[in-house]
């Protein structure tokens, strides 16, 4: 049986999500425009999964600043998959 519960939004995804509306992009154009899966994108997100080439992709289209991907990488660090 599937649960019906989402995962939260990470910190990381919380920072995808704020360069997405300062870009005045939604995911769907962006994911398009960069082409990213939906879903490596929505694993970003939720933290649901790695997708490291995915990760650096979008750290590198969004221009983030290499210390956010690092608190973000050693925060999940700690936690299994």
């Amino acid at each position: 049986m599937r649960s019906n519960q989402r995962n939260p939004v990470t910190p990381f995804g919380w920072e995808i999500k704020q360069k997405l509306i300062e870009k005045r992009m939604d995911q769907k154009t962006f994911c398009t425009t960069y082409q990213i899966p939906a879903s490596r994108l929505s694993n970003l997100i939720h933290g649901t999964r790695k997708a490291k080439r995915y990760r650096k992709q979008v750290s590198d289209c969004l221009e983030f600043k290499n210390n956010v991907c690092y608190l973000f990488l050693k925060a999940r660090s700690k936690h299994k998959y």
